[in-house]
């Protein structure tokens, strides 16, 4: 399954590795991309990834998934 979702305050090169590693440490995903310039992160999983679950995996760093 694949979604893209905005992720505010996501500024650097070092945010949008913070961003991938923490969304790829969700059980289900598979891969994470992150287009820093556009403030996107694209996932593919295993199954339908919650809001929830992709706000809770960034909820310790100063980026933020956008609804």
């Amino acid at each position: 399954m694949k979604q893209k979702v905005q992720v505010e305050g996501m500024a650097c090169a070092g945010c949008a590795q913070t961003v991938q590693e923490k969304l790829t440490n969700i059980p289900t995903v598979n891969k994470v991309t992150v287009d820093v310039e556009n403030k996107m992160a694209s996932i593919e999983s295993e199954a339908n990834v919650s809001i929830e679950d992709l706000k809770d995996a960034l909820a310790d760093t100063p980026c933020a998934i956008a609804e």
